[in-house]
């Protein structure tokens, strides 16, 4: 079978190399396989890749040749996205032996980034389960930040769900339409990103992501997250000052539209206003076609996990969130 030439590191008993040509399929199989993917999971995956326009230079592997034959042992994927991130996939080791072999995959993996200058953080999202990959993530340089919970209210009219007794908008504080502003989001970028930095002052959600990307690469990235819809973000301010920002994004892996982002600046907090803004999200996102509403929030934060709960979201999945700067 052919092998990539490009950047081979030699290690005991294999080399790792970015996959390529014949080794696609294989590594493919290694990377979707789980309990419950099919025989066909790695032929679909491939398609998908194509058909999505993921680019698979960042694919890495660990290979062994037995018999004149190429083995795909480890592999790891390096998904570019927007705002300086990189998104990471891995197969799943079974033993110390391969935890390292896999950690050697993924730092080479992030090496191949890096080097590119483009990337300024690698991050991954780990089920509860996936215990061993997350060894292998630790070994190639990535600390866990937060244990992330998925929740999702159904896509109705905020009448009830704790939203009935919610208080009017204060009168010095505006939300206002990114579609309707001038020049619209374009020319509202810099608003917006100082109302994202007013927002991370103190933050509860993920503090550790400030230090390593800025609020113009945040933005970006939610924008690219989904179908951007610029008539579902909205900018808070106070007194006329950016303070605040609440993004949604239809989604259709979710069947509906997803809470991306909300932030409010410290001076709004512990006001009761973080219920009014979301009331007013949700009064213009539930007129959209879908059965879901969908966020994820970092389980240290008290504050908007009750505030979620109480207006209708329920969790329904866990993941572990975890990086490794880049630049």
């Amino acid at each position: 079978m052919s092998t990539a030439p490009i950047h081979n590191v030699k290690a005991p008993g294999y080399d790792i190399q970015r996959i390529s040509g014949a080794l696609l399929e294989p590594a493919a199989k290694r990377l979707v396989a789980s309990a419950s993917a099919g025989k066909d999971a790695a032929t679909s995956f491939l398609e998908a890749a194509g058909t999505m326009g993921i680019d698979l230079k960042g694919f890495w592997g660990s290979i062994e040749v037995i018999g004149g034959c190429a083995v795909v042992r480890e592999v790891a994927l390096v998904v570019p996205g927007s705002g300086g991130a990189v998104m990471l996939f891995t197969s799943a080791p079974s033993g110390s032996a391969a935890e390292a072999e896999l950690g050697a995959v993924i730092n080479r993996a992030c090496d191949a980034s890096k080097e590119s200058g483009l990337s300024k953080m690698a991050q991954a999202l780990l089920l509860p389960r996936e215990r061993a990959a997350g060894r292998a993530l630790e070994a190639a340089g990535f600390t866990a930040i937060a244990e992330l919970a998925y929740m999702r209210r159904p896509m109705e009219l905020p009448a009830s769900h704790g939203l009935e007794d919610v208080p009017d908008m204060p009168h010095d504080i505006t939300m206002r339409v990114v579609a309707d502003l001038p020049g619209g989001y374009r020319q509202s970028q810099a608003r917006l990103v100082s109302a994202m930095e007013r927002s991370y002052e103190g933050t509860l959600d993920c503090p550790e992501l400030c230090a390593m990307r800025t609020a113009q690469d945040a933005l970006e990235s939610h924008r690219e997250s989904g179908l951007f819809d610029p008539s579902l973000w909205w900018l808070i301010e106070h007194k006329e000052i950016p303070a605040g920002v609440m993004l949604f994004t239809p989604s259709s892996a979710q069947d509906g539209v997803e809470l991306v982002y909300v932030g409010l600046a410290p001076e709004l907090r512990g006001r009761g206003i973080g219920r009014t803004v979301l009331r007013f999200g949700l009064e213009s996102v539930c007129l959209e076609v879908g059965e879901w509403v969908t966020c994820a929030v970092d389980l240290r934060n008290t504050p908007a996990r009750k505030l979620y709960a109480r207006t209708g979201f329920r969790r329904f999945g866990l993941r572990k969130a975890m990086v490794r700067a880049l630049a």
